[in-house]
């Protein structure tokens, strides 16, 4: 195998595999490196016919492998809102061996900020054109992302608890561009009905515990619905954004059995929420977890759509990054943000908070929303304060694992003795350089 393959997939961990696996981690190793030869040809090129009919032989021979458990999944970046995990960065992730993960979640605001701020536009009119960016936008990122890597495996993550869920699923789908969903943030009891409009997708219920396994594999079965191909849990104790409700205290592998109970064997499950070393990965596939997310690493490369300055500034010193829990979430959940532009972000919203409220574009439904209906007097604006982050403003939003302390003086993010920002192949490097790492994902190994 190659040393990307390695990182991949632990060769301590399958060492033992039989015939059969041989073929697909060949069949692996021939895909990433017939992306890599692809991206050296032009359509005119006598290889480049050959080359595409072969790779989309390979891709979607191990994307079933996957799904089937056969082999574990790639690493995959965080579908980070709003537009952070944008097309640029599914794109390059999928080119250095991942799955890239676009955003579908609230596309729309930054590309609606005149209509925002118009205030003669009513309340169901503003409402609506932001609706139509999001599909609009979800969509333009998909194809940007599919134009960098025409056979990469791409996915695409939804929150349930936008009123437009639908609508934007929908639109995302119908591209016939992505090879998996993932959807989070809620009960998604219309999900299995509305895959089975789209076999060829692939779709991953994002659950905090092993009760919503049960009710989604129990919906799937019904008539006209599809069940759920997989499933996908973070580490609330690690996690950055929104946090679901899940018990602490339980580990990683505590999770998974509960969820495998459940579900049985058959399925993948894969894991998110703290993964930041090669020995994180490491230790999710010993305990048979199938594949991992990094959230947080991928923010902090160039990559994402997170304006290097702000990454440097807030992110990576020392002396000021600083994360903390809140239940300030308009959700009524708790959050991890970073705090080290707190002044910034406490002025700001106190100047302008009624203004938001006139400008509101329902974007988790204002009639729950905590900030809308002043339930929660600390909540925040998603819609205002987590979409002005990738405008580089200095009093938004900022969503972090509470690891970010630990990592911020990994020597990735220096370079000549200053802050340095990371491409994703030097991200991918450093990870395979980590698997020895001492400290891991597991509670139970950082003392907690």
């Amino acid at each position: 195998m190659t040393k990307l393959d390695k990182s991949l997939f632990p060769e301590d961990v399958f060492s033992e595999k039989n015939e059969e696996q041989e073929v697909l981690f060949t069949m692996f190793t021939d895909w990433q490196e017939g992306m890599k030869e692809l991206q050296t040809l032009t359509p005119s090129d006598d290889r480049y016919q050959e080359l595409t009919e072969q790779l989309e032989f390979l891709k979607s021979r191990l994307l079933e492998a996957m799904f089937l458990r056969e082999i574990p999944f790639p690493w995959a970046n965080g579908g980070m809102a709003i537009d952070i995990s944008t097309g640029k960065c599914a794109g390059a992730v999928m080119n250095a061996g991942g799955i890239g993960v676009t955003t579908g979640t609230l596309c729309g605001p930054n590309q609606s900020q005149e209509t925002i701020n118009n205030s003669e536009i009513k309340f169901d009119e503003r409402v609506n054109i932001v609706q139509n960016a999001n599909k609009t936008e979800a969509v333009r990122q998909v194809e940007i992302a599919r134009e960098k890597s025409p056979f990469g495996i791409l996915g695409v993550n939804v929150m349930h608890a936008l009123p437009d869920f639908e609508a934007v699923v929908r639109a995302i789908c119908d591209t016939k561009k992505i090879d998996i969903l993932y959807v989070g943030a809620g009960i998604p009891k219309n999900l299995p009905k509305i895959m089975a409009d789209y076999p060829d997708v692939k779709f991953i219920t994002i659950v905090s515990e092993e009760n919503l396994p049960k009710f989604m594999e129990k919906i799937g079965k019904k008539e006209g619905s599809r069940e759920a191909d997989g499933y996908y849990f973070e580490i609330s104790k690690f996690a950055g954004g929104h946090k679901g409700r899940q018990d602490e205290n339980r580990s990683p592998k505590e999770i998974l059995e509960q969820i495998r109970l459940v579900i049985g064997e058959e399925k993948p499950v894969l894991m998110g929420g703290g993964v930041m070393y090669g020995s994180d990965i490491l230790e999710a596939f010993k305990s048979g977890i199938d594949g991992v997310i990094m959230g947080l690493r991928t923010l902090l490369t160039q990559k994402s759509n997170a304006p290097d300055e702000i990454l440097k500034e807030f992110y990576l010193d020392p002396e000021k990054t600083k994360t903390a829990t809140v239940r300030t979430s308009p959700t009524g959940l708790t959050s991890c943000i970073n705090i080290a532009n707190q002044e910034e972000f406490d002025a700001e919203r106190k100047n302008i908070e009624k203004y938001i409220r006139s400008r509101c574009v329902s974007c988790i439904n204002h009639k729950r929303c905590q900030f809308f209906t002043k339930k929660n007097p600390e909540s925040y604006c998603i819609g205002h304060h987590l979409s002005a982050f990738s405008r580089g403003a200095r009093w938004s939003l900022m969503f972090a694992s509470n690891r970010l302390e630990e990592i911020l003086t990994d020597s990735l993010y220096t370079k000549n003795g200053e802050r340095y920002i990371p491409t994703i192949p030097e991200l991918v490097a450093y990870i395979q350089k980590t698997v020895e790492h001492g400290t891991t994902w597991n509670p139970e190994k950082k003392g907690a």
